[in-house]
């Protein structure tokens, strides 16, 4: 693996590409992709899982070879590996919303859904009884979810991800 250019070390996000890096971070570890983020270009690269190329054509298949075969030797170099959240990971931005003003009268609803034995999917329900505290609340998991890439770019890479605009306070 070769060094990163210290030209692409600073990357300023677009809201778009920052909502496609989130959405790989919250996909979990049974996802059929691998998503990577390309510091030349700022875009996100998704990539089928081997099992998942039944389902495209022999052209598209060769150029998800050819691009599986420049991430990997480029890897660390041009293209970051977007990780993906554990569970425990994930529960900390409930626990944290739901401890933020923004949770409002739904507090003691959320807190509730936490302790219940799925609670990721009793969250989600509970939040759609609140259509106004849940459009907040993707935007808070959005921003969490991009500091917490943001720090692990640093922590690993020395790359520091900026974001074009801040909405909301996640700490």
């Amino acid at each position: 693996m070769s060094e990163i250019d210290p030209s692409l070390k600073l990357q300023v996000i677009t809201s778009g590409t920052k909502r496609e890096l989130c959405s790989h971070i919250g996909s979990g570890i049974d996802s059929p992709t691998e998503a990577y983020f390309d510091l030349q270009t700022g875009k996100v690269e998704v990539l089928l899982v081997e099992d998942s190329l039944d389902s495209v054509s022999m052209d598209e298949e060769e150029e998800v070879i050819i691009l599986k075969e420049l991430i990997e030797t480029e890897l660390g170099s041009r293209y970051l590996e977007i990780f993906t959240m554990i569970s425990p990971e994930a529960f900390k931005i409930m626990e944290a919303f739901t401890a933020s003003p923004y949770a409002k009268e739904a507090k003691p609803h959320l807190a509730q859904a936490m302790r219940r034995r799925k609670p990721f999917r009793s969250f989600k329900d509970v939040l759609l009884n609140y259509p106004e505290i849940r459009e907040t609340w993707f935007v808070f998991e959005e921003e969490f979810q991009f500091n917490w890439l943001k720090k692990r770019y640093l922590e690993e890479y020395e790359v520091e991800l900026v974001d074009e605009e801040t909405t909301l306070d996640t700490h």
